[in-house]
């Protein structure tokens, strides 16, 4: 698992235990008078959580042993409940001993690794921070900040509890812009920074029938992180029931791992990563409030890469900009990517059919969320029966296949398509096969046995090395037969998700990032190298059934780019095969069954001077479009901090050592255009329309008038738009489709 934290196992805890005197003396401090916290001090006094000492002082600016910090976090938050403890250091004598077992009982102390406590070690500030938040049930999403000067030296054990505590005004700096975190706690600041945590509204809560869920509330907005919705993974088997209850006390708090996956400076989900990786966060204004509309989010990575925890998926983002008044219930989730969500299995010793089920596992994961949030979301206010799944890039894909698979419709009402087209990037069976047998000889092994026993750290070293050049086959989908039906297509013309509302669209230059000639952005590449891009792709993946394909029809792909500039229309063509085609194809044939039908433009790219600003290289449109993932900044207003993928070129980005670099305005996306997104999204998700007062009337979609919303800083619906390449390419149908 990747942020290899050192565990704290002791973190002891808390505590001002001073000599106890009788309560009639508890005013005579006479070295707190003119004390910064005097106040603080005085209001625990008063209560009884402190005293001061037998001579009448309190002595603040003393340190505080670990022992002494404990017993008055278990009398100010009445922890009365006792555990066993059997630590070297601690006898049955010592007076602490008690206040160590209520300690233990609270949970917020384990002891080190040499079986010790030591009780009367002074506490540093960074060891009562971790202690905090777990007394406070609090945490910080992001382990890396610059609040502080010295905060580059903070050990990753402390970074997050030391982030959560500051995030909530529990601990903050001196004077000199540092934090001290090795600077022993003072009795002062023990006093003030407890008085703080107890002023902290509770945190939100649920009871779901698989767990009582303990959040936390921040801009408004209650966030459960890190939730699971399946057991513990089995590698390369099909995920199972969570088997926690009502009565089992869950801490989501914090974001879990994403899927291992090759570490990736550009995309922030691969900074938290592991095999077991099938959680799941949720995002609401209000639990309470009942009825709520349902939407889940699928990530993109081409089956690869991404993860819930990418700092752009946060749900809070979304809700806050939703219409006054209004409330969902938000949720992403992990999936397993890569050689962990498809591989074929069947070539190693010892394969049996509890593996038959490797090739699809990404859906499988999926789908064993959605069953989940059938399960549990009414405890978070949601209607089980409206539920929206919307995706981008390969969790568009997913989309596709998930509405063709009759387990997968039971869970769902309603799909959201983005820049998603199930036709591209399938292969077939031989084809994995072959790329699985790759992977198996990189790895050196030849069984079952020896591939599940690969440990996560193992797997990671040189990822990129068997990654790399089995990139495209990695990414490929395979349709089964077992899982996704091998004639998917055919049943979705016919009707099999009929009952299924589906918004779909694409971006204007959704593969124009790969249009640079060497020497970069802006410089264009030639006709004849964006056209090999686009015939590897299609050679490296061969002819499955229901691929769209530049495979044997050159005499429509040279009409196509003879209505030109060739250099133009060879990207066009890219873009088109890549997504819009395909997504014309999945509108036309669901608007036969259902007029819920809508479809999307997105043309809207920030500005590119603002996007240059000290970046040698930004990949960009090199004519002005909207590249791929470029809704999705606007969709979650995660604004400098952007996607991961396009991250470090153009709304902020990531850099190896403090992962969040901004190099471009806060601002550069406009309120009103995400406001207006957000509606469209919301109001689809909870009627099927997505009209609203912010946008101009959307026609839905059909075969006659095609009617599309173009979004861009002005929102303008369009009949056919690019008519001429659509009926061209047209020409080129799913291959093996019946024509009915």
């Amino acid at each position: 698992m990747r942020l290899k934290r050192k565990i704290i196992s002791c973190i002891c805890a808390l505590a001002l235990a001073i000599t106890l005197v009788p309560a009639a003396h508890a005013h005579q401090t006479p070295d707190i008078s003119n004390h910064w916290a005097k106040d603080q001090i005085n209001k625990m006094i008063s209560t009884g959580v402190i005293t001061g000492y037998a001579d009448g002082s309190f002595r603040p600016d003393n340190s505080i042993t670990r022992a002494e910090f404990m017993a008055i976090i278990n009398r100010a938050y009445n922890f009365t409940n006792e555990a066993d403890v059997s630590y070297k250091d601690v006898s049955n004598g010592a007076w602490y001993t008690k206040t160590l077992k209520q300690a233990k009982a609270a949970g917020y102390i384990n002891g080190y690794d040499d079986g010790t406590m030591k009780p009367d070690n002074l506490i540093t500030r960074q060891e009562a921070a971790v202690v905090i938040t777990k007394v406070a049930n609090i945490a910080a999403n992001v382990t890396s900040f610059k609040n502080f000067s010295d905060a580059s030296s903070l050990p990753e054990w402390s970074k997050k509890a030391v982030k959560a505590t500051y995030d909530n005004g529990i601990m903050s700096g001196y004077p000199d812009g540092t934090f001290k975190a090795d600077s022993n706690l003072t009795r002062a600041e023990a006093v003030t920074l407890l008085s703080k945590a107890l002023a902290m509204p509770s945190a939100p809560s649920v009871v779901a029938p698989n767990g009582t869920y303990v959040g936390q509330k921040f801009d408004n907005v209650e966030e459960y992180l890190g939730i699971p919705f399946a057991a513990p993974v089995e590698k390369w088997k099909a995920p199972k029931d969570v088997t926690t209850t009502s009565k089992d006390v869950i801490r989501a708090k914090e974001f879990g791992p994403s899927c291992l996956q090759p570490y990736d400076p550009t995309e922030s989900a691969s900074f938290n990563t592991a095999t077991d990786c099938l959680n799941c966060n949720v995002w609401t204004k209000n639990s309470s409030k009942k009825g709520k509309p349902v939407m889940v989010f699928l990530y993109g990575g081409s089956f690869v890469q991404g993860g819930g925890n990418n700092v752009t998926y946060n749900g809070k983002g979304f809700l806050n900009n939703m219409p006054v008044g209004e409330d969902a219930v938000i949720v992403n989730l992990n999936y397993r990517l890569g050689m962990f969500g498809s591989l074929d299995l069947s070539s190693l010793k010892g394969y049996s059919s509890d593996y038959k089920d490797s090739l699809s596992l990404w859906i499988l994961d999926e789908i064993q969320a959605l069953k989940w949030v059938n399960k549990n979301i009414s405890a978070f206010g949601g209607d089980p029966n409206n539920v929206t799944v919307f995706g981008q890039s390969s969790g568009g894909h997913s989309i596709g296949y998930l509405m063709t698979v009759p387990e997968a419709r039971k869970y769902f009402h309603r799909g959201i398509m983005e820049s998603g087209s199930p036709f591209f990037g399938i292969t077939t069976k031989e084809i994995k096969a072959e790329m699985s047998k790759k992977i198996f000889e990189a790895l050196g092994v030849t069984s079952i046995d020896q591939l599940t026993s690969i440990t996560d750290a193992d797997f990671e070293k040189n990822m990129w090395s068997y990654y790399g050049p089995n990139y495209g086959t990695l990414a490929a989908r395979v349709l089964d037969g077992n899982v996704v039906p091998e004639d998917f297509w055919q049943q979705f013309v016919d009707g099999s998700a009929k009952d299924i509302d589906l918004m779909i669209g694409t971006t204007t230059g959704e593969v124009d990032t790969h249009d640079f000639d060497t020497s970069g952005y802006p410089q264009v590449a030639s006709s004849d190298k964006i056209m090999s891009l686009v015939y590897s792709h299609y050679n490296e993946l061969g002819t499955p059934k229901y691929a769209v394909s530049t495979i044997g029809n050159d005499k429509i792909i040279n009409e196509y780019l003879a209505t030109g500039d060739r250099t133009q229309k060879a990207a066009d063509l890219f873009n088109d095969m890549a997504t819009r085609i395909g997504s014309i194809y999945y509108a036309e044939a669901q608007s036969k069954y259902n007029k819920n039908t809508y479809m999307y433009w997105w043309n809207w790219a920030p500005d590119a001077s603002k996007l240059t600003k000290g970046l040698s290289s930004p990949k960009l449109s090199p004519f002005g479009r909207a590249p791929h993932c470029s809704e999705l900044p606007v969709l979650f207003d995660s604004g400098a901090f952007g996607y991961g993928e396009l991250g470090q070129y153009w709304l902020g980005g990531y850099g190896i050592d403090d992962h969040i670099r901004t190099f471009c305005d806060q601002d550069i996306v406009p309120n009103q255009l995400t406001k207006q997104a957000v509606a469209a999204w919301y109001y689809f998700a909870k009627t099927g329309d997505p009209n609203n007062k912010l946008i101009p009337e959307w026609q839905s979609y059909n075969a006659s008038t095609r009617d599309t919303m173009l979004i861009d800083s002005q929102w303008t619906l369009q009949s056919d738009p690019s008519k001429q390449d659509r009926e061209i390419l047209s020409k080129i149908r799913p291959l093996g489709e019946i024509s009915r």
